[in-house]
């Protein structure tokens, strides 16, 4: 979806001489999660595109940014509480970060009023 939405967008920023791409991504980037081996390496993956990009459209005046918001209230976070064989998961996520997890509206509204991007 991320390369999909690049593809499509980024002649336009070009064309403007401006552009902002933002990543929100997984923390596990920084540190692994047990047992999300392929999704480890997927965020991985994207974190590292997104380096690249942010080398290849510097010269458009883009800036490409990943964002690590941290453990987020989604449905998938829910999934790995409510699931007893992911409960470590769970615990190791705790232990990586404050015990304290965001909302997506937060996050978004972060995103938009931070104009640092």
């Amino acid at each position: 979806c991320n390369h999909v939405l690049v593809q499509a967008l980024v002649p336009f920023m070009k064309e403007a001489e401006y552009g902002r791409i933002i990543n929100v991504i997984s923390t596990s980037v920084k540190q692994p999660l047990d047992g999300l081996g392929v999704s480890n390496t997927i965020r991985g993956a994207v974190a590292n595109w997104s380096k690249t990009l942010a080398n290849e459209l510097g010269q458009f005046n883009i800036t490409v940014n990943n964002v690590l918001p941290g453990a987020t209230g989604t449905e998938r976070l829910n999934e790995i509480i409510n699931n007893v064989i992911n409960r470590r998961i769970f615990v190791q996520i705790i232990l990586n970060i404050n015990v304290r997890f965001g909302s997506l509206t937060v996050i978004i509204r972060n995103l938009i009023i931070d104009r640092t991007f």
